[in-house]
């Protein structure tokens, strides 16, 4: 196999364009720095996670197995010997409140701050499920049951019960969110509901407003049934209908809503909404189909449900629907080609950060800067193998750590792993990650609030005029090690002092590789003070030469803009041999061959 024919099997390997496709992440990180975990029983299938604020322990129930997690030692997940069907964040100083199976019965306990159960109580009322939502608010359990629907129980009070008029087999609840501020007598269930209308599918994204003091109607009318619950439909675009995550940020004075959609061509979008504006869209817009005149409005937080009149129980019997959908705070952010699957939020600064699950089994950081349009994703992890289905994602704020689950798997990533990122301050600039700060020496964790732009990197504005200057004395030259796509100070163009020219017999086929490390990047070559653009590959931008004569020699430079940061990537010096004998490749036959069975695995 020639050196030529090795480079066009390369390029088939790499999926080559001429046209770069700027959706893709800025960078691929893949899954160095990170810790993992496997389990036994690969068919356990779904972790779910929980953790108070403040807290360092994170408890995670899989196969109906009970575990705690310090996320300061990066130690196994403790088994605590319990087996869970429900777990959910404790009320006061409880972190958690949890349903378990002791002795074939069930019992839900909080776990107090010792870490002990305590405050237990039989429950045998319900089958309860791990991986359906739940709350709880003072005294009362929100839980929700697949293909029934929603049920509150007092934890103090075993009469006092609700539970859904009918079963609710086409709705599927992702949230429940609890009412702060003048709203705090209520919560707030995000839901999708399914119809089925023959030859296509019809998705209805929709949020529900209850009241935490709801005891049901009277004996004859909703007795131990929702009277208060009223619902509005969800918009987000025009096509995008299919509700697959919720994640929620509480600001200072408010609590946003974070939604992922799917449309039909499963292009992924996220919404955001304003907790605010939900609840005034719930207390001031008319209702849907039915002509309401009655004394209180439906959905009213009652003192006593049990004593509402007969008129507006045969309202709230209808399940009304608010006319006007809620609408997001702006338009969504859409993602042309990424198919998500869960989402977590973090505020960092003034900017948000998403953190989205792929259905390939990575994970991608989105910024979203209130200055800027559009979201820009910063980088693609790829936390578990291609392919994996990942089953769930969990984020600890305070320690910036995020856990990704699959069905054998406990991956554990640090947000704050900023030298994947690269060794120069232009480098760290350019992420644009709001984890990471240029701290004088490397790119290192964000110790405090501060904003840095290209004054830090001041030393580096003229690093291509310094490397065009090298280039044209002929002193300095570099190589690029394919193996190796972080290039050292020692590897720059401007720290080297040796001089390598490469020979090349005449008319034979050559090509030169020149990574490209940012995806948002612009790289062309430069050669006798002419630019040439690149051949582009996943990863390289590269020269094509089908037949070397004398005006393929000289010096090249591979040159990266991206912003207004321009520099020299790599360098190479060309010179045609005009003895046969004498042929020094670039990039031996070997090397190729490795480096092809690389791609391949």
């Amino acid at each position: 196999m020639t050196v030529w024919n090795s480079c066009l099997l390369l390029f088939w390997m790499s999926g080559i364009s001429t046209s770069k496709h700027h959706y893709h992440a800025r960078v691929t990180i893949g899954n160095q720095g990170m810790s993992r975990v496997t389990f036994p029983n690969a068919d356990a299938g779904l972790m779910k996670f929980v953790s108070k604020n403040g807290s360092q322990i994170i408890w995670m129930a899989r196969n109906n197995m009970l575990y705690s997690i310090n996320v300061k030692q990066e130690d196994k997940p403790k088994p605590l010997g319990y087996k869970i069907s429900l777990l959910t964040e404790g009320s006061d100083e409880n972190p958690l409140f949890y349903c378990g199976h002791v002795n074939e019965k069930t019992r839900c306990c909080n776990l107090n701050s010792s870490y002990m159960p305590s405050d237990c109580f039989p429950f045998s009322d319900y089958k309860l499920e791990i991986d359906q939502p739940s709350l709880l608010v003072g005294e009362m359990l929100f839980f929700a049951l697949s293909k029934k629907g929603l049920y509150k129980k007092n934890v103090k009070n075993p009469n006092d019960n609700i539970w859904p008029q009918s079963p609710q087999a086409d709705l599927k609840y992702l949230k429940l969110v609890p009412g702060r501020g003048q709203h705090k007598d209520k919560f707030y269930s995000f839901a999708q509901k399914y119809n089925n209308k023959g030859e296509y599918e019809e998705w209805v994204p929709l949020v529900y407003q209850s009241c935490t003091n709801d005891r049901g109607g009277n004996k004859n009318l909703l007795e131990n049934s929702w009277t208060s619950m009223i619902s509005a439909r969800m918009e987000c675009g025009k096509d995008f209908t299919k509700l697959i995550d919720v994640s929620s940020v509480e600001t200072d004075h408010d609590t946003k809503i974070y939604a992922l959609f799917r449309n039909y061509w499963n292009m992924s979008a996220v919404c955001v909404y304003n907790m605010t504006e939900i609840s005034d869209t719930f207390t001031s817009s008319d209702f849907n189909s039915i002509n309401v005149s009655v004394n209180p409005r439906p959905g009213t937080c009652a003192k006593d449900s049990t004593q509402l009149s007969n008129e507006l129980l045969k309202v709230m019997k209808k399940c009304p629907e608010i006319k006007k959908p809620v609408k997001p705070e702006k338009r969504p952010l859409v993602f042309r080609h990424r198919r998500y699957t869960h989402l977590q939020v973090d505020q960092v600064q003034n900017s948000i950060i998403l953190l989205l699950a792929l259905e390939s089994g990575g994970v991608d950081k989105v910024l979203k800067n209130p200055l800027e349009e559009p979201v820009s994703t910063i980088a693609e992890y790829q936390p578990l193998p291609q392919g994996s289905n990942i089953t769930g994602l969990f984020l600890h704020t305070s320690e910036k750590r995020l856990f990704v689950s699959s069905q054998s798997e406990l991956v554990q990533m640090n947000l704050t792993q900023c030298e994947v990122y690269g060794d120069k301050c232009t480098q760290c600039l350019l992420s644009k990650d709001p984890y990471c700060q240029w701290n004088g020496t490397h790119c290192s964790a964000a110790t405090r609030i501060q904003v840095q732009d290209s004054d830090v990197c001041g030393e580096l504005v003229s690093v291509l005029e310094l490397s065009k200057a090298t280039i044209k004395e002929g002193t300095v030259h570099c190589h690029y090690n394919m193996h190796n796509t972080n290039l050292s100070s020692a590897d720059s163009p401007v720290a080297s002092h040796s001089r390598t020219v490469t020979f090349i017999p005449a008319s034979s086929k050559h090509f030169l590789l020149c990574p490209m490390m940012s995806k948002y990047a612009s790289y062309h070559w430069i050669h006798k003070n002419e630019q040439k653009e690149c051949v582009f590959s996943d990863q390289s931008c590269m020269f094509l030469i089908d037949s070397m004569n004398e005006t393929y020699e000289g010096f090249y430079s591979c040159e990266s803009k991206e912003g207004k940061y321009q520099s020299s990537i790599v360098q190479y010096e060309l010179r045609m041999s005009r003895n046969s004998g004498v042929s020094l490749v670039l990039i031996p036959y070997f090397s190729l061959s490795l480096t092809a069975l690389h791609f391949l695995l």
